[in-house]
């Protein structure tokens, strides 16, 4: 079971609907990233930070 990292709130996304998350203070391993948008949709990606 997995645990809360870090928690953003951001209103900062590009006109292509991006957003940069800095990950350089997360330890190498497995992420789970969720977002939602500005609707209440919710995504949800992996990501694998190797150092």
């Amino acid at each position: 079971m997995g645990r809360l990292v870090k928690t953003y709130n951001s209103t900062e996304v590009s006109v292509d609907g991006t957003y940069l998350l800095d990950v350089n203070n997360l330890s190498p391993g497995t992420y789970f990233i969720t977002s939602q948008d500005a609707t209440g949709k919710q995504y949800q990606k992996q990501m694998v930070i190797k150092k």
